[in-house]
């Protein structure tokens, strides 16, 4: 890789993907949208672009995709972030004439191995926006990244979470406290993107093949978790299950409340339908055997090294 292009830059996996493609000496452009914040950013020696993608792709040996929307907002707002700006990178990398490597992330939401169905709005968007980029796919040297629970230094989702857990001991677990989930540390995230553009395979028809679910290949119930939060507060965290009936219920009044706001919240009635949804598990195998893709880390220890990073900044 010599000049790369990332969308999404300003957010929390897309900055750390920067930082880790200056480490290794690339080139680096940033695409933001007009109305992005570039203070991830200011410290690293990255270009800010604006505008075009035709523009901003130009020259580019490889594009990372990772501009999107998980916040809770409507069908039109996801498919305008998720499916339509893929249509849009897709397209502009397809007039290049050489065209890039281009790299999607998209999400385990728009499919679980065992069933590859989306089971939420924000699910089926990322599945449609990989649908976009496969339609080039005879073009344009195509890999799909499907993340899962996605953590780490700067990322203000999961430390509402956690502060919530560690201010009051108690873990609320949505429909069974035993539902395991895949996470992965961004870090680890990152490294696995960088690994799908140089050595992972392109996608071709509708098939599996160049799909890779980037993950720790350890999953944890809510139990789990709950355990390595209170090794971290030094006192006991009590796991309860929440049933269906109050996490829908939650949902509302939350998504609600935001909007009483003026702000776009991360759970609604959508989320709910994730987290109702059983496990969320990936399987690392192909990741693994194709890219030699390895966390640096267990799950453990880059929670309290995530936690700690919060407690530097008096976050908690």
């Amino acid at each position: 890789m010599r000049q790369v292009l990332i969308t999404g830059a300003s957010g929390f996996i897309g900055s750390h993907l920067a930082a880790a493609l200056v480490r290794r000496g690339a080139i680096v452009r940033c695409w933001l949208r007009p109305s992005s914040d570039d203070v991830r950013l200011r410290e690293l020696d990255v270009q800010i672009v604006r505008g075009s993608l035709n523009e901003a792709v130009q020259d580019c040996d490889t594009v990372f995709h990772l501009a999107g929307e998980v916040r809770q907002v409507d069908r039109a707002m996801l498919e305008q972030a998720n499916v339509e700006l893929a249509r849009d990178m897709a397209g502009a990398c397809a007039k290049q004439p050489s065209p890039p490597v281009l790299v999607l992330m998209s999400s385990l939401a728009a499919g679980r191995p065992e069933d590859d169905l989306p089971v939420s709005d924000y699910g089926r968007s990322k599945r449609d926006g990989e649908r976009e980029a496969r339609q080039v796919a005879d073009r344009v040297p195509v890999t799909i990244a499907r993340p899962p629970v996605v953590f780490g230094e700067g990322d203000h989702a999961m430390h509402k979470l956690a502060h919530a857990v560690l201010r009051t001991g108690l873990l609320l677990a949505p429909g069974s406290k035993h539902h395991r989930l895949s996470m992965v540390h961004v870090t680890d995230l990152a490294e696995g993107l960088i690994l799908a553009a140089e050595q992972g395979r392109r996608v071709t028809g509708g098939g599996c093949e160049g799909v890779y679910y980037l993950s720790d290949p350890h999953s944890l119930d809510y139990v789990d978790f709950g355990r390595i939060l209170a090794d971290f507060r030094g006192k006991p965290v009590r796991v309860l299950t929440a049933p269906s009936w109050l996490v829908r219920s939650s949902a509302v009044v939350t998504q609600w409340s935001d909007r009483l706001r003026g702000r776009v919240g991360y759970f609604g009635p959508d989320k709910a339908r994730e987290a109702l949804a059983g496990s969320w598990v990936c399987d690392t195998t192909s990741a693994e055997r194709e890219l030699g893709f390895r966390v640096a880390k267990p799950l453990a220890d880059r929670w309290h090294q995530t936690l700690r990073w919060y407690q530097e900044q008096g976050w908690l």
